[in-house]
């Protein structure tokens, strides 16, 4: 018989269950111990109140797919940049996150929806794989739809001054109701800074 481990492990739930999302091999058990999870060393067992084992050629080290605390999805990610390739052009990045998740406030329910980002970069550009990892930081935070377009729109502009952008929101629908919010930034003209000045 396998040699067994006991993990406690509920505050990395949502991100273990993440790491599921493109890892979905032939379950082979199901094992439940209350908040507690049993698993063989050689397999990776995880699924909120449930464990489930599948073949270790999918896994490693258990200990190196559950984040540490400081790492959990509610701490808000670092945007990263990198520099305009042709800053003397006005052209438009659109980019699709269609698996954004958060939770309304008022149920404590998640809600699955779309955030479109497009924008007008001036010296910089905004890097994918830390954008990915933002997005995701709204994954357990409790926040109206209204709120978030515009948190987003705010971080972005803050972190690459775009010459434009708008940040598009779009839910599925809760109640027979679907929501869509769009919020925009636009840059001041060199010549409306000259007159504010």
């Amino acid at each position: 018989m396998a040699d067994i481990s006991v993990l406690n492990i509920p505050e990395a739930i949502p991100e273990c269950n993440a790491f599921l999302t493109g890892n979905r091999p032939a379950l082979r058990h199901f094992i439940k111990k209350g908040p507690y999870f049993i698993t063989p060393l050689e397999n990776l067992l995880f699924l909120t109140g449930l464990a489930l084992t599948w073949s270790s050629d999918y896994t490693t080290n258990i200990k190196d797919k559950i984040p540490e605390k400081s790492q959990t999805m509610n701490e808000q990610a670092k945007i990263e940049l990198f520099d305009n390739p042709r800053p003397q052009r006005d052209y438009c990045i659109t980019i699709r996150c269609p698996e954004f998740t958060s939770v309304c406030p008022r149920t404590g329910q998640p809600d699955f929806g779309q955030i479109i980002i497009e924008y007008c970069p001036d010296k910089s550009c905004i890097e994918l794989k830390s954008l990915k990892f933002y997005m995701q930081s709204y994954r357990n935070k409790g926040i109206f739809y209204e709120a978030l377009t515009n948190d987003i729109l705010d971080d972005l502009v803050g972190a690459c001054r775009p010459r434009w952008m708008k940040v598009t929101s779009r839910f599925r629908p809760r109640g027979g109701i679907t929501t869509e919010i769009v919020a925009e930034y636009k840059a001041a003209s060199p010549e409306a800074k000259r007159n504010k000045s």
